[in-house]
């Protein structure tokens, strides 16, 4: 795919997995309002509008994607959590992680949520990304936690802060590192984004690092 080729060139997927995974998910399924050419765009797209005219939700950047699933380090049978919704990070996860691995997502608004489980089906994603409805704040429901913790957190929604439950709920291991405290944004597994790294709209820019225990 166009997409895929162009963020290689440009340095965005730095591994094979995370190539193939861009080539292999279809972004249009996921925006389907959406012409080809908007849908594989290196761009933010707004999927829900606000009667203000601001954008509520959207379909990250694909650049800021490849950073935060290259600096989480998602791999074969890893247990990831996304804090919010869409499908398409969701799906991009599913293949890094493969069918020995998991990927929840916790996503607020009903009507966003439909839409991620109705493009998950459509995709056959449906049994490989487990998708809840609920705050995130409070991060993924008690029975959906793997008993070591996730061992990939990814925030793709606006967070001005680091809540406890997505630190409690973080492989102990995170790096070899202590815990993120509350109000601490703990670093990417590398450098931060470029600065042509744009958010995803103006009211659910993502937070520019990936939450890894990888080692």
């Amino acid at each position: 795919m166009r997409l895929a080729e162009d963020l290689t060139r440009a340095g965005w997927t730095r591994t094979p997995e995370l190539r193939a995974a861009f080539q292999v998910v279809p972004r249009q399924a996921f925006l389907p309002e959406q012409s080809l050419g908007r849908a594989y765009a290196n761009e933010a797209v707004a999927t829900v509008i606000t009667a203000s005219g601001q954008s509520s939700s959207s379909v990250s950047q694909p650049e800021m994607q490849a950073v935060m699933l290259h600096h989480g380090r998602l791999r074969e049978g890893g247990h990831t959590l996304e804090i919010g919704g869409g499908g398409y990070n969701a799906a991009l996860m599913a293949e890094l992680v493969g069918a020995t691995g998991t990927v929840t997502c916790v996503e607020y608004d009903p009507y966003v949520h439909r839409r991620t489980v109705r493009f998950l089906q459509e995709t056959g994603y449906a049994d490989r990304v487990r998708v809840v409805l609920g705050d995130g704040v409070h991060g993924a429901p008690e029975h959906l936690v793997p008993p070591g913790g996730f061992d990939t957190i990814l925030v793709t929604v606006a967070s001005m802060d680091v809540p406890p439950a997505w630190t409690a709920q973080l492989a102990a291991s995170y790096m070899g590192k202590p815990k993120p405290r509350t109000g601490e944004c703990a670093g990417c597994n590398g450098p931060p984004p470029s600065p042509r790294s744009r958010a995803t709209a103006p009211t659910t820019a993502p937070s520019p690092c990936a939450r890894s225990s990888a080692p």
